[in-house]
């Protein structure tokens, strides 16, 4: 007689399929519009970079990079004279190592480049990030002009657009290529009226006032908004002239 047994279902285990690293990191996008550097930043793009970097862990290390955006070891030094002591362990709070990157991206703005150019992961002739002890060769001196910051004049430009040789020139006549050209009530590059600061200030979301505007960056950039909100009332540009008594038109 034939007994028929029990049959057994036998299961192969499952690997526990592997979570997809985040392509975003939505907890930091507060803190990146909190500190983002006076040229401003894609908010969106560099949670995307940070997520790309360090899969949003802020204590992520490598061998020569720190924290959520990967501050690269080069930097440290050159870091440490802007902001204080800056290291691994340091690097590790999000908000010292987004203020870092912040750093990082002015730099670059300043020398013409993207404020991405620190995480580009195309190879270049020159190094990521910037080394204090390789600074980028000076632009030839133009009398009448300020050249070494036409650069900045280039990258922060309005929407519209504006001659950036005519703005050097402006540059050089308002305050002689001084950034911390101060007069009554008057301030930076530009001489930015004080009148201003208020309307500058909700139209770039950061601060402005007479200490931020020596800046040359938010100065450059006060200029540029300016310059676009006199275009929405305005066929002329803003008229930028030295002397104490004559300002630019105020914002209205």
């Amino acid at each position: 007689m034939l007994i028929s047994l029990p049959t057994i279902a036998v299961f192969a285990a499952t690997a526990p399929t592997a979570a997809a690293p985040p392509t975003s990191c939505p907890q930091y996008e507060a803190a990146l519009q909190t500190y983002a550097p006076p040229g401003g930043w894609d908010v969106a793009q560099m949670s995307a970079i940070m997520a790309r970097e360090s899969n949003c862990d802020p204590t992520a290390r490598s061998a020569h990079d720190s924290g959520l955006l990967q501050i690269n070891d080069v930097n440290l030094a050159w870091l440490t004279s802007k902001m204080g002591t800056v290291d691994h362990t340091t690097l590790s709070d999000p908000t010292t190592n987004i203020q870092a990157a912040a750093l990082l991206c002015t730099y670059w703005q300043a020398r013409g480049k993207s404020c991405y150019q620190p995480w580009n992961l195309i190879p270049t002739s020159s190094p990521a990030t910037p080394s204090p002890t390789t600074p980028a060769p000076a632009p030839v001196p133009i009398a009448g002009r300020c050249t070494q910051y036409e650069a900045l004049l280039q990258a922060n430009a309005p929407v519209g657009g504006w001659d950036v040789q005519k703005m050097s020139t402006i540059m050089w006549r308002t305050s002689r290529c001084n950034a911390a050209k101060r007069t009554s009530g008057l301030t930076g590059l530009f001489i930015i009226s004080d009148s201003h600061a208020k309307v500058l200030t909700t139209q770039l979301g950061t601060k402005v006032d007479r200490t931020t505007l020596t800046d040359p960056t938010m100065n450059v950039r006060a200029a540029a908004a300016l310059c676009s909100c006199t275009r929405a009332t305005t066929p002329r540009p803003p008229s930028w002239r030295s002397g104490r008594s004559r300002r630019s038109r105020a914002m209205t």
